[in-house]
């Protein structure tokens, strides 16, 4: 074959991709991805108007939201560019995947692993998610290809690339930091002919050295930020509770005691219920951790039922879905529907064939064992395709080696009944019925549907979708809360009101339930039935920021009416109130200031609004009254 048929391959992997952006481009989920997608777009947002210091410490890894950030900020905020942008990651990994698997055998064997990655369903969706995941994946294949390239004239440089790797790639996933001492070893084990004990030290530093340098300025911001050694997110406690606490399914990010739609104030209040007091933002992550090891003490036969049933998730066919079900886009797009039966668990028992023929390989060896820690290393936690697709260019191109050892052993009868049953085993191993249930869930899948027709302000299809989950499951979590949204939106108050105190009773703590009973109210003119709402709301979540921002707009209403009424004690209490529950601003030190001048207390008016001033420099309202202040004295 001529070297440049790989030109075809990419042309394959590029049609192939948007073919599936064109089939479900008319879909709610795909126009408006929710969870993560807007979490991310939230950050860079936050990040372009230079106000992201809310996320110190970081709360995951932050690489991605930066990168999504310097996108918006040269091409705008369409989800169409993020995706051109995972297209090309996954282009380059191609590419990758060819180079190694050809130095490894030769080009047929190139073009076969280049091909296995082209057309995998998993690789596929993922350009289509505004996810970290095609990037992940590529940084995974440039560590890999860098350590496999190494050459004794080119190796300072190969180990330098695949330190910046490992760092860059801790920066998207941060388990990769448990690798870090097997690849900056790695000098050690490749066989660099002439070259001295010293100069194999010199690789390890320089290839460690490498990877902390891309982290130190995360370390250094999430100290400053914590004063703690946090190496990249604050969040690994959470996720490993999740994956490892008493009943964990082992796939689905569900926290225990919080449901699936849980959130960092969920997990802050999770930590401070087992440590038996409030724990500071910094410590969530560190009390969580102890608190997945206890649960792990507390039934250790049960956590390794956990791990082999994790183990065999992740070696499954099935592809499995994260924060959306895949029968939605296998659904959608026949392209999909075909091409996710092409998964880490199809390959598998190709790769086995390659392990085993190419065994004593040393570059082969290299892949199997940082192929398995990396496993290893997502195993500890919870398994879903989202996270196991980083490692598929590594089993592709160990699929591709055992391809052609099953190719070339048709002339000898042995070798190939040898390869059929390796393919035996390894069929066996990722069956589908070892690993459990089906996790295409039908609620699930009505449920994400309707919030996309709901962020498209789409409310009467919103409704259809959340009405098909009720018939199946009419308890699902936050189900009755969006449904109760969908007919507030089309203005049936009397239904929606209904539907929230259903939301109530099927889950006792819903603030958000509690808060929109209360924007009925309100909106029925029962202020003081709204008032009761939006602190009931706030006793089940006191930092729930819709609550906050609700009774403190009733407040400060109340206020101002208080002090049009001369009643100004009554108003200064008030307005403290709305600075317990949102903070000082300069509006509301103005408003005191003019109550203590009721009083001609003008030292204390003054004081307030040069607290007010030192928020607002310019707040034109209290430079004025300061100036009146200051003329009178």
């Amino acid at each position: 074959m001529k070297k440049w048929h790989i030109s075809l391959i990419l042309f394959l992997a590029a049609a192939l991709r948007i073919g599936y952006w064109v089939e479900v481009h008319d879909e709610a989920w795909f126009i408006a991805p929710g969870t993560d997608p807007n979490y991310y777009l939230g950050w860079a947002i936050n990040i372009l108007d230079g106000s992201a210091s809310g996320y110190l410490p970081f709360p995951r890894a932050p690489l991605y939201p930066y990168i999504v950030a310097g996108i918006q900020k040269v091409f705008g905020s369409w989800w169409l560019w993020l995706r051109l942008f995972n297209l090309a990651c996954d282009l380059i990994t191609v590419t990758l995947v060819y180079r190694i698997a050809t130095r490894m055998l030769n080009h047929r064997t190139g073009l076969i692993a280049g091909s296995i990655f082209a057309v995998s369903g998993a690789s596929i969706y993922f350009t289509g998610e505004v996810l970290m995941t095609s990037l992940a994946t590529l940084m995974m294949t440039w560590v890999l290809s860098g350590l496999l390239s190494i050459k004794d004239k080119n190796a300072m440089l190969s180990f330098i690339s695949s330190g910046f790797g490992i760092g860059l790639m801790a920066l998207l996933r941060p388990n990769i930091l448990l690798l870090l001492p097997f690849t900056t070893a790695y000098a050690f084990y490749y066989p660099l002919s002439a070259q001295t004990k010293n100069y194999k030290i010199r690789l390890s530093l320089i290839h460690l050295a490498a990877a902390i340098l891309i982290l130190m300025p995360v370390i250094v911001a999430n100290f400053q930020a914590s004063g703690r050694f946090i190496p990249v997110s604050s969040q690994g406690g959470v996720n490993f509770l999740i994956g490892n606490a008493r009943g964990a399914d082992g796939w689905s990010s569900t926290l225990p005691s919080a449901g699936p739609s849980w959130n960092t104030k969920d997990a802050a209040k999770l930590a401070s219920v087992y440590a038996g007091s409030e724990v500071a933002e910094t410590d969530v992550s560190a009390t969580l951790w102890r608190m997945g090891r206890d649960e792990i003490f507390a039934d250790p036969l049960g956590w390794i039922s956990v791990m082999i049933k994790k183990s065999l998730l992740f070696m499954n066919f099935r592809e499995i879905g994260n924060n959306r079900p895949l029968s939605l886009p296998r659904e959608s797009s026949v392209l999909f529907n075909l091409l996710s039966m092409v998964s880490l668990g199809t390959v598998l028992p190709f790769a086995l064939i390659g392990l085993i023929r190419f065994r004593k390989s040393h570059q082969l060896r290299f892949i199997g064992l940082m192929t398995l820690l990396y496993s290893f290393t997502i195993i500890l936690f919870f398994v879903t395709t989202r996270y196991r697709t980083p490692i598929f260019p590594a089993i592709a191109v160990l699929a591709a080696l055992g391809i052609t050892e099953l190719l070339n052993s048709r002339k000898s009868e042995k070798r190939f009944f040898q390869s059929l049953f390796i393919i035996l085993i390894g069929g066996l191993i990722t069956f589908p019925g070892w690993a459990g249930k089906n996790f295409d869930d039908e609620v699930q899948a009505h449920f994400i549907t309707g919030n996309a027709h709901l962020r498209l302000n789409q409310a009467e299809k919103a409704l259809e979708s959340f009405q098909a989950a009720l018939v199946i499951e009419p308890d699902f979590f936050e189900l009755n809360l969006n449904l109760g949204v969908a007919y507030l939106s089309l203005g049936d108050t009397v239904k929606a009101a209904d539907a929230f105190r259903k939301e109530i009773r099927n889950w006792q703590e819903s603030p958000k339930a509690y808060n929109n009973l209360g924007v009925i109210s309100e909106g029925q003119g029962e202020i003081n039935e709204a008032i009761s709402y939006y602190k009931r709301s706030l006793v089940v979540d006191g930092f729930f920021e819709d609550a906050r921002s609700n009774l403190a707009r009733i407040w400060l209403s109340r206020g101002d009416a208080f002090a049009q009424e001369d009643k100004f004690d009554s108003a200064a209490a008030l307005y403290n109130q709305v600075i317990a529950l949102k903070g000082p601003t300069a509006g509301l030190f103005h408003r005191l200031a003019i109550i203590e001048l009721n009083f001609n207390n003008y030292g204390q008016a003054a004081n307030y609004l040069q607290k007010g001033l030192s928020l607002v420099p310019d707040f034109e309202p209290s430079l004025n009254l300061l100036r009146e202040i200051q003329f009178r004295e």
